[in-house]
C-alpha cells in the first residue's frame, strides 16, 4: 500500500535530514539499552565475572536510567537539545568503555549508574526532541516514527552483540567497541542544530 501523507512528509526537503538524524540517534540508544538492561550478564559471564557482579552493575544502570527520565525534562529545556543529547551520547560512550575495565564492585556500580542516567536521558530527550521538530500536523507521526526507530535498535542488539562476542576480545575491548555505538549518537547529535534549522532544537 501507499506511505501516509503524515509520514511521507517526515521526507520532505525541510524534515529529512531531521528525520534520519533523530532515527539514527533513537536507533543507538535502543541499541545500547538493549545492551545495557539485557546483555550484560552474558558479557561479563564471557569475561568470567561473578554474577553477582553482573546484577549490581545492571541494578545500578536501571536506577541511573529513571533518574535520567525524570531529568530529562529540565535539562533538555535549561540547555537545549543538541547540547543535553550531544553531551548525554558523549558521557554514555565514555561510561560504557569505562565499564570494561571496571573490576571493582563499587567503581563499576558508580560507572553503570553514570552510564545508566545519561542513556534515560537520551531516550527521553530524544522522545521529547521529535516533539520539538516536527509541526503540530506531523508531531503525532514524527514522535511515533522515532519510537519505532528507538525499537529497531532494541532488536538488532541481539543480531549485533553475538557476532562482537564470537570474536573473543577481552572485556575491555568488547565494551569499547560498544562504545562505539554511542559515541556515533553524540556525533551526529553536535550537528543535529546546525542542520535542523530550528532555535528551539539548536538550543540556547
Amino acid at each position: 500500500g501507499r506511505i501516509s501523507p503524515s509520514l511521507s512528509s517526515l521526507f520532505d526537503s525541510r524534515w529529512v535530514k531531521p528525520t534520519y538524524m533523530l532515527w539514527a540517534m533513537l536507533f543507538c540508544s535502543g541499541v545500547l539499552s538493549n545492551v545495557s538492561l539485557v546483555w550484560l550478564p552474558t558479557i561479563f559471564d564471557a569475561a568470567s565475572r561473578d554474577p553477582l557482579f553482573a546484577i549490581q552493575v545492571g541494578g545500578a544502570i536501571n536506577i541511573g536510567a529513571m533518574l535520567g527520565m525524570a531529568t530529562a525534562g529540565r535539562v533538555l529545556e535549561t540547555f537545549g537539545a543538541r547540547i543535553t543529547i550531544g553531551i548525554a551520547f558523549f558521557v554514555g560512550a565514555c561510561a560504557t568503555a569505562a565499564l570494561g575495565i571496571a573490576n571493582v564492585v563499587p567503581i563499576a556500580v558508580v560507572i553503570g549508574a553514570l552510564m545508566g542516567y545519561f542513556l534515560g536521558i537520551t531516550t527521553s530527550a530524544g522522545y521529547a526532541l521529535s516533539a520539538l521538530i516536527y509541526p503540530a500536523n506531523l508531531r503525532g507521526t514524527g514522535v511515533g516514527a522515532a519510537a519505532a526507530a528507538l525499537r529497531v535498535g532494541t532488536l538488532a542488539a541481539p543480531l549485533i552483540i553475538p557476532i562482537v562476542l564470537s570474536y573473543a576480545l577481552s572485556v575491555r575491548w568488547t565494551f569499547m567497541i560498544i562504545a562505539i555505538v554511542p559515541l556515533s549518537a553524540a556525533l551526529i547529535a553536535s550537528r543535529f542544530g546546525k542542520r535542523a534549522g530550528s532555535p528551539i532544537v539548536s538550543g540556547r
